[in-house]
């Protein structure tokens, strides 16, 4: 009993480091990619959009030449790459891609502040060569009077720029009051399911998507929203909370599926009951492994999750099916569970430590483009699978015990007859 007790508390502490991990949607691989534009106003002479080009460019061949930048190529017209109401012939739109061992966060930063100045925005962001962008933030306020609106954005685009891990903070509403200079261009104003809609945006820079939702929402209920004013979110955390639920129930249905194949095969209600004792087991290695190595959990991660179910039960079918032919052929509950432990250790140990090793190198990965999901879901399936492994051999045998009784007869074996059912006087 008091195994079990022990059991129960290590899956629940590990679940409590669920607190202490980052949430995402997909980690990010080698960022080596900088996307920037550089936004002026509509009303922009040439001749002043193609100095900040000039400057641009200058800056740029100075890190080439400093060795952290291999190539750089520029346009100008046609933005729109961050989503912004700007765009057309005063837009400079530039890719740099950085060499191996540049740091994208430090030259990120270096460029921001030099691009910067008066009569200009930039805009810059890290990609992923071959690897998915960075996350998107996405804040919606909904309502129906536009000023409103314009005065929620307002209110909220200053402090949630200041939000560590959010770059490129921008939003879609544009004051009445400011549209002279658009030169009679028209306003652009969006709306969802027919109500009108500002959008505050930008990329997520940081690992933890869940403690950036955490710090959006402080925000709002600090600044409040004017009356008439609704807020949602989308973007990256839309399809987090969408991602999450979906493999959720995909592990549910996951575990059904083997408890109903594992019902047919063994004819007992019991059994698979046992066997699937060893999935939490799996769990709470693969949390405690995160936990350790400091990854997020995000859509890799899930995705291991969801294999260790069907990777941990084999172990433990391993053990289970050996001790009921061994009870089958009259062995007592306890002699079996020695026998049968001390007959499976070994391939149960061979077969978790070969996926473990064969899954090492992609677990340590550490930026690489080849290990942007790998990394996780290694990482996820070794840790599960090294603690099911030495669970299995000492928790699944206390519940087998538990839940099976000494004089219980085991499915699909033959009824047997006591001596004194035997007819009389055969021998005659």
């Amino acid at each position: 009993l008091y195994t079990i007790i022990g059991a129960i508390v290590l899956f629940v502490g590990s679940m409590s480091l669920l607190a202490n991990i980052p949430i995402g949607f997909l980690p990010g691989g080698v960022q080596n990619l900088l996307s920037i534009e550089i936004e002026a106003p509509p009303t922009t002479r040439p001749d002043i959009v193609a100095e900040y080009l000039d400057e641009a460019e200058d800056r740029l061949e100075e890190l080439r030449v400093a060795g952290d930048i291999e190539v750089y190529t520029s346009s100008v017209g046609g933005g729109f790459a961050f989503g912004g109401p700007g765009g057309g012939l005063t837009t400079i739109n530039m890719t740099a891609r950085l060499t191996e061992d540049t740091d994208a966060t430090e030259i990120s930063d270096l460029l921001r502040r030099d691009l910067a100045g008066p009569g200009r925005t930039v805009f810059i962001q890290l990609a992923q060569g071959g690897g998915p962008p960075a996350g998107d933030l996405e804040v919606r306020l909904i309502g129906e009077d536009y000023t409103s609106l314009i005065q929620a954005s307002d209110s909220l685009i200053g402090p949630i720029s200041e939000i560590d891990g959010v770059i490129n903070i921008r939003s879609d509403a544009i004051d009445v009051r400011d549209a002279g200079p658009f030169g009679g261009a028209a306003i652009p104003i969006t709306r969802v399911d027919g109500r009108r809609t500002v959008t505050i945006s930008g990329v997520i820079t940081a690992q933890d998507n869940r403690a950036v939702s955490a710090e959006i929402d402080r925000i709002v209920a600090e600044v409040g929203l004017p009356t008439g004013v609704e807020r949602e979110t989308g973007g990256v955390f839309a399809d987090i909370q969408e991602v999450f639920t979906q493999m959720i129930i995909a592990m549910g249905i996951g575990a059904v599926l083997v408890y109903a194949v594992m019902f047919i095969a063994q004819r007992s209600f019991i059994t698979p009951m046992i066997i699937l004792f060893a999935v939490p087991l799996a769990f709470t290695g693969a949390v405690t492994a995160l936990f350790i190595t400091g990854r997020a959990l995000s859509l890799p991660g899930l995705m291991g999750l969801l294999m260790l179910i069907g990777l941990v039960v084999t172990n433990a079918v391993v053990l289970i099916a050996f001790v009921d032919q061994l009870r089958g052929r009259g062995a007592r509950i306890r002699d079996a569970l020695i026998q049968g432990g001390q007959a499976r250790i070994r391939p149960i140990l061979m077969t978790a430590l070969t996926t473990s090793f064969v899954l090492l190198p992609l677990a340590l990965e550490e930026g690489q483009t080849g290990g942007i999901i790998g990394a996780e879901l290694a990482t996820v399936i070794i840790g599960g699978l090294m603690t099911s492994t030495v669970l299995t051999l000492v928790v699944i045998p206390v519940v087998y015990r538990l839940l099976r009784r000494e004089n219980r007869e085991l499915p699909g074996t033959p009824p047997t007859r006591s001596p004194s059912a035997a007819p009389a006087g055969g021998g005659e």
